[in-house]
Parts: C-alpha cells; sequence; structure tokens
C-alpha cells in the first residue's frame, strides 16, 4: 500500500467554475482573490495567484494562511532541490524567481 499527500494553498485557476463566478462567490462567500489578473504581472506567481481569501469565515485569520503558505512553499522549495536542472530553470524562468 501506498499513500501521497499534496498539500498547496487555495488559489482558483483561471477557466475554471469558480474563476468564472467570482462575483458571485465573493458576494455569497466573501471570496477575495488580490490579484486576478495575476498571470499578466511580473513577479512570483505563485504568491500572486494564492493571495485569496477563501471565504468571509477566514477573514481574520489571514495570518494562518500566510503562515501555511510559508510552510507550503519551503516543502516546494525542498522538493524541488530534487528536480533535474532543467526542470529548476524553467520554473525560475516561469515564476520569475
Amino acid at each position: 500500500m501506498a499513500g501521497w499527500l499534496s498539500c498547496q494553498t487555495f488559489f482558483i485557476p483561471p477557466g475554471t467554475p469558480a474563476w468564472h463566478q467570482m462575483a458571485a462567490n465573493a458576494e455569497r462567500y466573501g471570496t477575495k482573490v488580490a490579484c486576478p489578473d495575476r498571470w499578466k504581472r511580473e513577479g512570483n506567481h505563485y504568491a500572486l495567484a494564492t493571495d485569496v481569501l477563501p471565504s468571509a469565515e477566514w477573514r481574520g485569520h489571514e495570518s494562518e494562511l500566510g503562515g501555511f503558505a510559508v510552510w507550503n512553499q519551503a516543502l516546494n522549495a525542498a522538493w524541488s532541490q530534487r528536480y533535474p536542472p532543467q526542470v529548476l530553470e524553467f520554473r525560475r524562468k516561469f515564476y520569475g524567481g
């Protein structure tokens, strides 16, 4: 038996039903996406994509979301050290880091 746990901070991929319903989700749940046009901006696209408040229930708990993001980025950084140089170079160019 094998198991796998995948963790990442919350974000809404463009083109998904949730993306097309952002205005309704903002009104109904209090969802806030800080950079809805993130792919047009320069910088760390991962950080821009995950700057999301999933619902109003998380308002006031942003530090917890931020703490998870820091933990998750450290975890991803450790895993990325195992990637071949070509993959690391692609990630550096793609994410601007």
